[in-house]
């Protein structure tokens, strides 16, 4: 079921070089006291990336700040009362401080899972031209198939000396979002099944993936691809159209983990 949900602004900051800690925090407390008498249903200050050490340019020394708004009330995340006051800290901000408005007053889209008695619906068929007609038997009711999950990985096997690297040297990854859960499968060669599934536990998924701690988690294996996947329950919050996350649906979150350390056996690198 999906429903208008109201509005959302998002204004992009950037800080740069050192101090990067101290500078949020002003820029948070700057936000808190923007916002501090609208009347919003969501606010999120999202870091993005992080610069590196000695930079070779600017934008390798750059972090992007993400403060996104929702309300049920276009004129609360308008250009006026939301828009202008945070762009105006380009000149009594943090050193260095520059700021992009990207989306102003954007429709929000609030979706929700439900079930409806079949029996409730009208069975029709609807043709190119508009005719409408009514399918006289009524739909066979069947049992959901569904494969029970998998949550106790095996041992791990020996296979001699390991070493930390990123889990994406050995293992694929892909993912996306089911309403506000997030599904995300890893999948590798045939002489890594066994350390992928063992190593890749529910427990080392919440390790992982910090966004996972306290929420329902279901694991499962499929052999023949050589797979593990997970369905991290309601992480993505009410869905893509209305969480206000910089990355809405989850479309990086395998690729975040493959960045992630763990114990490699050196034979599988």
């Amino acid at each position: 079921m999906t429903a208008p949900g109201g509005h959302e602004s998002s204004v992009a900051f950037y800080a740069t070089g050192l101090d990067l800690e101290a500078k949020v925090a002003l820029l948070r407390t700057h936000v808190e006291r923007i916002t501090a008498d609208l009347d919003l249903s969501l606010l999120r200050v999202d870091r993005i990336g992080a610069p590196v050490e000695d930079p070779p340019d600017q934008w390798a020394a750059a972090q992007q700040i993400l403060v996104t708004a929702q309300s049920r009330t276009r004129s609360q995340v308008d250009a006026q009362r939301f828009i202008a006051p945070l762009t105006g800290l380009f000149l009594p901000g943090y050193p260095g401080l520059y700021v992009n408005p990207l989306k102003v007053c954007a429709p929000v889209v609030e979706y929700w899972p439900a079930l409806v008695p079949v029996d409730e619906l009208d069975h029709v068929v609807v043709s190119a031209d508009g005719t409408r007609t009514p399918v006289k038997d009524t739909p066979v009711r069947v049992g959901a198939a569904t494969q029970r999950p998998s949550d106790g990985a095996p041992p791990r096997p020996d296979l001699g000396p390991t070493r930390r690297a990123p889990l994406g040297l050995v293992a694929h990854g892909r993912c996306g979002d089911k309403g506000g859960n997030s599904n995300i499968g890893f999948w590798a060669r045939d002489e890594a099944w066994d350390w992928l599934r063992a190593t890749l536990s529910t427990e080392r998924l919440r390790a992982l993936f910090p966004d996972a701690a306290g929420v329902e988690i279901e694991r499962h294996e499929f052999p023949g691809l050589r797979a593990v996947h997970f369905v991290v329950h309601d992480v993505l919050g009410k869905g893509a159209s209305s969480n206000g996350r910089p990355d809405i649906a989850g479309k990086a979150v395998a690729e975040f983990l493959r960045a992630r350390h763990v114990e490699v056996p050196e034979c599988l690198l």
